[in-house]
């Protein structure tokens, strides 16, 4: 009976948000997708200074040399992202600001990957396949579940506030919060393998490669 009362909240839950995540999902798509036209149309000799100072990134990584706070101004960074989407989430008019901020995020994602994939270097494909591949398998999904939280909760707030009590204004508040929050910590696991296991695995891709 447990089981089958436990079943009966997920299959409800999946409901409530898949239209929102698949709102949120759309956003940061089509920033990527932006970000990787807005790499396409720079100049060769913008596209050259890119790669040049990708290439002595890159090398410093390669052989240990992270800068210093390099963890701390990555995970604040996400943070951030995240804290802003989450914040936006709180206003009834938060669903069309917080699809431009999954927009913008999703931009930066994408044109980071058109840099590093235009730099077509044994380096620039292990950085992006050792680093922002691996990063991005945790940080986009974190940052498409907090969209969808966001986008969910200010929607509440549109529509379904005046059916509730101030107890449901709670648990709703609550739960959005709760997920915001399992979120970062996705966030923080993502920004620890940028900054610590990336570089490793770089260096291993690189002394494999003739």
């Amino acid at each position: 009976m447990r089981g089958g009362r436990w079943g009966f909240v997920v299959e409800r839950e999946c409901r409530r948000y898949l239209g929102f995540g698949l709102a949120s999902l759309g956003g940061v798509t089509l920033g990527g997708v932006f970000g990787l036209l807005a790499f396409s149309v720079l100049t060769p000799a913008e596209r050259s200074g890119l790669a040049a100072a990708l290439r002595a990134l890159l090398a410093g990584l390669a052989r240990g040399v992270m800068p210093a706070g390099a963890f701390a101004a990555a995970l604040v960074a996400n943070l951030k992202s995240l804290g802003l989407v989450y914040l936006l989430g709180l206003s009834v008019v938060g669903v069309p600001l917080v699809l431009a901020a999954l927009f913008l995020r999703g931009f930066v994602v994408g044109f980071s990957l058109g840099v590093l994939w235009g730099d077509r270097t044994e380096a620039g494909i292990g950085w992006l396949l050792g680093a922002v591949a691996v990063q991005n398998l945790l940080w986009v999904p974190a940052l498409v579940v907090t969209g969808a939280l966001a986008l969910a909760f200010s929607w509440w707030l549109v529509k379904g506030r005046q059916l509730s009590s101030q107890g449901g204004l709670f648990a709703e508040f609550a739960r959005y919060t709760t997920g915001a929050l399992v979120m970062a910590l996705v966030a923080v696991a993502a920004t620890g393998w940028e900054v610590f296991l990336a570089p490793t695995v770089l260096h291993w891709v690189l002394r494999a490669t003739p």
